[in-house]
């Protein structure tokens, strides 16, 4: 087990396949709810905290699992924020009373099936919105889209879930930290398109 501190508030850390094993687990099929798996994971963070100072107490807490052709794994484990602040943080409302957030300009998504990337490009694509988007493909036949918003479009955008008129993302793809998505791309994966991905996926 290997691990790599990226920042204050990142951590990577890999597993081979053996550790795994031992575990009588498997990296495709890794799941917070199996006690062995949330064992592990509880397990990973205690040595974190120990040995690498990577404290995670009182902090949200984002796992991403990345499964390795050799059976092992990477995992990236990210601080999102102190739990004890978001009771002191009040939501603000617009005049529609729709509720708002810290604009970000970023989001990240992966898909399982090229045909699932190409759908969401062409309703991107169709919606008019002023979209930059990057797209990778992984070792493993995985795909990767980056998408840059500007001006207003992700004002109603958090966290990575995207909701409103860009929810239909979530029924293709899962939501992805972009910080550290873009870790692994550098590592794994190879870029097919940059900023005019839209454009170019729509038309197959």
């Amino acid at each position: 087990m290997e691990y790599l501190i990226i920042s204050e508030s990142k951590l990577k850390v890999t597993l081979d396949s053996d550790e795994l094993e031992k575990r009588s687990l498997e990296a495709s099929a890794l799941d917070y709810a199996d006690p062995d798996a949330k064992k592990l994971f509880c397990d990973i963070l205690h040595k974190a905290k120990e040995d690498h100072g990577f404290d995670t107490s009182g902090y949200r807490v984002l796992l991403q699992l990345y499964p390795s052709k050799d059976g092992g794994c990477e995992l990236f484990i990210t601080k999102l924020g102190a739990l004890d602040s978001e009771k002191n943080a009040e939501p603000t409302y617009n005049k529609k009373n729709s509720l708002q957030k810290k604009k970000k300009s970023e989001r990240a998504f992966r898909f399982e099936r090229l045909s699932h990337l190409i759908n969401v490009c062409k309703r991107l694509y169709e919606s008019g919105e002023d979209i930059s988007a990057s797209v990778f493909v992984d070792e493993d036949g995985i795909w990767f889209l980056i998408l840059n918003f500007e001006d207003s479009v992700c004002d109603d955008l958090y966290d990575m879930l995207p909701i409103c008129e860009f929810s239909f993302i979530s029924e293709y793809g899962r939501a992805e930290d972009p910080s550290v998505l873009s870790l692994y791309l550098g590592e794994h994966a190879k870029k097919i398109c940059d900023k005019d991905a839209l454009k170019l996926f729509c038309r197959l």
